[in-house]
């Protein structure tokens, strides 16, 4: 329940920053240019460098958001077991499905991947089928 909340009031924050053609400049864009790790895809802007340790942004994702400093967020137009699949073949791990929600998860240390079906099921997704949720803050909640 709060994580649906958490990401419909995710949802509702990039549909707001689209919705005023907000550009942000800067995030990793600079690191392969200075020899670190790749810059992140155009379509994950501000991808962290904590989540791009673990694993590159979903290459179809058609929005990515930094919400906090501890938690990203990206949207594709993929179906669930694609993005899953995906995800499987690049982060290792005891890969768990969530009850009742259709979304399966893993974490990494201090990281939690949770690849869900769009909550919106009233067909105003914009053609999301499905969320992704990276969360650096994840360990040692209760």
């Amino acid at each position: 329940m709060i994580r649906t909340a958490l990401a419909t009031s995710a949802l509702l924050l990039l549909l707001a920053v689209a919705a005023c053609g907000l550009k942000t400049t800067g995030g990793n864009s600079s690191a392969a240019a200075s020899g670190g790790a790749p810059a992140a895809a155009a379509n994950a802007p501000l991808y962290p460098d904590w989540a791009q340790a673990l694993v590159p942004p979903y290459p179809n994702s058609t929005v990515g958001i930094l919400v906090n400093q501890s938690y990203y967020q990206l949207q594709s137009p993929d179906d669930l077991a694609t993005v899953a699949a995906w995800y499987k073949s690049h982060v290792n791990g005891a890969w768990m499905s969530i009850p009742n929600s259709g979304a399966t998860s893993v974490t990494v240390g201090t990281v939690q991947i949770t690849v869900s079906p769009n909550p919106d099921s009233s067909g105003g997704g914009s053609g999301v089928k499905t969320m992704i949720a990276i969360d650096n803050a994840w360990q040692g909640r209760s």
